[in-house]
Order: C-alpha cells, then structure tokens, then sequence
C-alpha cells in the first residue's frame, strides 16, 4: 500500500504540506507498465496528468515520414501531461511512451484535480505555481534538447549541409 511518501518524491509536488498531499492522493491513481505503452499521442487532448514514480517516459515526435525521433527522457519525480490542466483546445506536444522493464505512474484525472481545487483553492493555487515552476525549468531544458538533436539528426543535417 502506498502513502503520501511517494507523492513527496515527484518534483511538482515535494513543496506540498502533508495536508494538501492527503487531498490530492485521494484522487490519485497508482499504474505500472511492464511493456512499453503510449500514455498520449502528439496532438491529443488527454485528461491526466502522469507523475513518473519509477522507469523513464520518452517523449518522441513524428517526422514527416511518420518515423517518431526521441528528444527527451522524463525520469522518476518528474510530470508529464500538463497540458491537461489547460483547456481542451490545447494539445499534448509530444508521444508520451514507457521504456522496458518495469514503469510506475501515479495518474490524476484532470477533472477529478479540478474539483478538489474548487473545493480548495488555495490548494489549488500552490499548485499552479509549482507547475510554473517545474513548466519553466522542463521546457528550457526540452528546447535546447530539441534543438541539439536537431541539428545532428541526419535527416534534418542533410538539408542544413546543402
């Protein structure tokens, strides 16, 4: 049986009280993937935040010939799927998919999420700034990511190199 502990190990919400983390595992849903499994397509909406316990998520996106390339690797503590907390006209930027061997996700239905903040906002304004927070520091890091494997991937490198 798990506790509030694993919650404290996710980067969004290790500055959390234990009451506020209480509220929120309540509404929280514990997966393990023993394969790899797509969580969201690149364009999707998905309704679910994913909070990696244990295992890697690669995030991949589609080239024009289909092929997806990998641009990062989330790891145990981090967030995926922000996107969900955002209205439905936003869509997911990236495949979400587990690694081999064993994946551990806690999930939290983006309805569920918002209804507890409705109930406690300021619970709910905590955690908006804390996905500020880890929003900001994630996408730099993406970027230069992307950008990096970019420019060395040889299908984009031969049309920078004529």
């Amino acid at each position: 049986m798990k506790d509030i502990s694993v919650l404290k190990k996710i980067n969004l919400l290790k500055d959390i009280n234990d009451k506020n983390l209480k509220e929120i595992y309540n509404i929280c849903r514990f997966k393990k993937y023993n394969t790899p499994t797509i969580l969201f397509e690149y364009g999707s909406n998905t309704n679910f935040i994913f909070m990696i316990i244990k295992g890697k998520v690669e995030h991949l996106l589609p080239l024009q010939n289909e092929r997806l390339i990998k641009f990062y690797v989330s790891e145990a503590g981090e967030t995926i799927g922000l996107s969900s907390i955002l209205p439905k006209e936003y869509r997911t930027l990236f495949t979400a998919k587990t690694f081999k061997g064993i994946t551990e996700i806690v999930e939290i239905d983006r309805n569920e999420l918002n209804e507890l903040f409705q109930k406690n906002r300021s619970l709910g304004y905590i955690f908006i700034k804390q996905v500020l927070k880890v929003y900001y520091r994630k996408k730099t890091t993406q970027n230069k990511i992307l950008i990096s494997s970019l420019l060395n991937h040889p299908e984009i490198k031969k049309y920078i190199d004529s």
